[in-house]
């Protein structure tokens, strides 16, 4: 139900506070007359205290009005409130737009993608001393910041052993799909080996995704992501997540163009997605 606008209130009282002035002056239940004489002396008793302390009751000729209008404010109080949940009306139309297919959950993702690695043959020896896993997020997204800030407080609070693999740093370092810079030149002054694709929102989506693709299979940069569908645009790997199970999901032709090498071990456990899945 939709909420009366505080200024519709406005008209609907004063008309009705109107109308019962009128009303009362032609109720024929109203058989005194008025005595214009005595209005003030009303007026002012009104305002002084009674003899004996008590609150003076309001003149006769306003009960009614009153007694009127106690009954429609008890009556209507219940129409007259907002729904339940209508304040917020707003942000939940722009949650419920921005709601998505996924679940997005850092400390899970990296959980598997450090066992993933275990599976994949050449990632230790490209990334030397570090793994630099890229953060690639939209400025402009709410919810790709989020995730970005996600990935990056997640590490802040990771400890010393879950922050290596096998001995190697685990690194993470945002980068900026919205930054003036090309994509190709700040992956590689990063030193990024492995980019997490954050969920975009954008009309060129398919066309971003394309050329994030193209500039990773130039580098040999893996990419993974939490949106199944980015899968089909030719990002690597996908985690979805459902109550407390996980599914690994591999684009195969796009891993092997990335420079993946997964065991034959690895490829059974996971699912493998083509284009027309």
């Amino acid at each position: 139900m939709n909420s009366i606008h505080p200024y519709g209130l406005k008209v609907f009282w004063t008309n009705f506070f109107k109308a019962s002035r009128e009303s009362h002056k032609t109720c024929p239940y109203n058989l005194k007359p008025d005595r214009p004489e005595n209005k003030a002396q009303v007026a002012v008793l009104s305002c002084l205290p009674s003899a004996n302390n008590q609150p003076s009751k309001p003149p006769k000729s306003h009960r009614r009005p009153l007694v009127v209008f106690l009954f429609l404010l008890l009556t209507l109080s219940p129409v007259l409130q907002p729904a339940p949940g209508a304040v917020f009306s707003n942000f939940s139309q722009q949650q419920a737009a921005s709601d998505q297919p996924y679940y997005l959950n850092p400390a899970r993702e990296i959980d598997l993608l450090k066992k993933i690695l275990t599976f994949e043959r050449t990632w230790k020896a490209r990334a030397g001393q570090e793994l630099v896993i890229g953060i690639l997020y939209q400025k402009g997204s709410s919810i790709s910041s989020w995730i970005m800030e996600d990935w990056l407080n997640l590490h802040s609070h990771m400890s010393e052993a879950e922050r290596q693999l096998e001995g190697v740093y685990i690194v993470f370092q945002k980068i900026e799909l919205d930054s003036a810079s090309s994509l190709e030149a700040i992956l590689i002054e990063n030193k990024v080996q492995i980019l997490y694709i954050a969920p975009l929102e954008t009309r060129n989506i398919a066309k971003i995704l394309n050329e994030v693709v193209r500039v990773c299979g130039k580098l040999k940069i893996g990419t993974f992501t939490a949106v199944p569908e980015y899968l089909d645009s030719g990002v690597a790997i996908s985690f979805q997540f459902k109550d407390e199970k996980a599914q690994i999901v591999i684009n195969l032709e796009a891993s092997r163009a990335q420079g993946f090498d997964f065991s034959s071990q690895l490829l059974r456990r996971a699912r493998i997605r083509r284009k027309n899945d």
